[in-house]
């Protein structure tokens, strides 16, 4: 699919957008080549994430992107793997790249958690960026988590008690049916007090400026556990806000709350087809062009959880959206 570019609402920009690469090498740790059966649309084919990326990077190329951002876990497991995909990003990518931290950035040994940031060559842990008339904010949801640090350590005691405040606070809370937090889990973390007063601090200077804002993180955002306090924080720049951007659900989900789209991306690794997504910006609108089995059905509710419920016991159903989904800018 092309860009639809007329000449009175010319393309601006391009970018490109991968999640859940989750490259490793199964059979230097004893395990099988694909997980499931090579065919079914839930096995994930590690060994075939390095073409599905230089596939990626081809169309970006073709495309003119100016960057491509990958919205976290690039690895499954092992500080070793990050070699390969970061080598051909390098080698194949005439364009610069922007990493998001995801739960799987951290499976690695105990004395490889501290390099993983300098090894994806992040400025920090979560940071924002310009480009146009965008300011692109990363936010890094696992900043308080008990995968991200070693354990014993302050960080990691400090997010072990934050994860029981929020479990009692999950727990407690009266309004779940119309609360669309999924509470805390060990797959996500908080963002913390200094990530939110960065954000609010980011989204400020955009609005002073005039910019349209797109949040990136790799989890979605009711998975963040402190949510709430996310929330609070944005409610007031929501009109500044284009789209909220994540993975870690490798089957997609799209939502839309209190006016934000919110847009999960399929897992690069998962099933026997490749997914990516284009991005194209055009002066009234943000058009996100999907590949391989990347699609986007336009509802303005809540599918994950509906289907993952159901995968185990049906199957994948046959569910084909639109393979582009558009955004207007207000």
């Amino acid at each position: 699919m092309e860009e639809r570019e007329t000449a009175d609402n010319p393309l601006v920009f391009t970018f490109g957008l991968i999640a859940d690469v989750q490259y490793y090498n199964p059979l230097l740790y004893g395990k099988k080549e694909i997980k499931g059966k090579p065919s079914h649309p839930r096995s994930r084919h590690y060994l075939k994430t390095p073409d599905r990326l230089k596939e990626a990077i081809e169309t970006f190329e073709q495309h003119h992107a100016a960057f491509a951002i990958s919205l976290g876990d690039l690895i499954d497991r092992g500080f070793e793997s990050y070699d390969l995909p970061l080598q051909i990003m390098e080698e194949s990518s005439s364009f610069p790249w922007y990493h998001v931290l995801g739960n799987h950035e951290f499976t690695v040994r105990t004395e490889d958690k501290a390099k993983v940031r300098g090894k994806l060559g992040m400025p920090a842990n979560y940071y924002h960026f310009d480009y146009g008339n965008i300011r692109f904010i990363v936010l890094n949801a696992n900043e308080y988590s008990t995968l991200a640090h070693p354990k014993g350590s302050k960080l990691y005691k400090e997010s072990r008690t934050m994860k029981k405040h929020f479990q009692e606070q999950y727990r407690a809370r009266k309004d779940k049916n119309n609360d669309p937090w999924c509470g805390p889990s060990g797959m996500s973390g908080a963002l913390g007090s200094a990530q939110l007063a960065f954000l609010r601090q980011s989204l400020e200077d955009a609005n002073t400026a005039g910019q349209g804002v797109i949040l990136c993180s790799h989890q979605p955002i009711d998975w963040i556990w402190d949510y709430h306090a996310f929330m609070e924080t944005i409610r007031s720049f929501r009109q500044n806000i284009i789209v909220f951007l994540s993975g870690h659900l490798h089957f997609g989900d799209e939502d839309v709350l209190e006016g934000i789209p919110c847009i999960s991306l399929k897992a690069m690794l998962e099933s026997p087809e490749n997914a990516y997504t284009l991005a194209c910006v055009y002066q009234d609108r943000l058009e996100l062009i999907g590949y391989g089995r990347q699609s986007f059905k336009g509802k303005k509710k809540n599918l994950a959880k509906v289907l993952l419920k159901k995968l185990d016991m049906v199957g994948i159903p046959n569910i084909r959206g639109k393979k582009a989904l558009t955004i207007y800018f207000d």
